[in-house]
């Protein structure tokens, strides 16, 4: 379960930098953790909106769809992590996301 106090924390945060990416990331992964999933996908999205290329939303959200049984979303937001992370020469990362997107296949 989530520390709600942490949560609250970074809702206020978000409220008040809705572009920061670290906060709006960490409530996320707090939501993921309160299997409040709708709204994590919502945050990801948004995170992925101000900062197309954040390599761990990608990879997050990639994950989020392959739970909630979204597999064309998924596969859709690795790859697309893959390429920003190989772009970057992310190489854990591009790697982790590929083990992921094999899972899926």
């Amino acid at each position: 379960m989530a520390d709600q106090a942490r949560m609250e924390i970074l809702r206020k945060t978000v409220e008040k930098s809705p572009n920061a990416d670290f906060p709006r990331y960490g409530l996320a992964m707090e939501l993921v953790s309160d299997s409040q999933l709708d709204e994590a996908e919502q945050h990801f999205q948004k995170l992925l909106e101000y900062h197309p290329e954040h390599i761990s939303g990608h990879f997050m959200l990639g994950k989020l769809y392959g739970q909630l049984g979204r597999i064309d979303d998924s596969r859709a937001t690795l790859i697309k992590g893959i390429e920003i992370a190989r772009q970057k020469g992310d190489i854990k990362n591009m790697d982790e996301m590929q083990d992921e997107l094999d899972q899926l296949e």
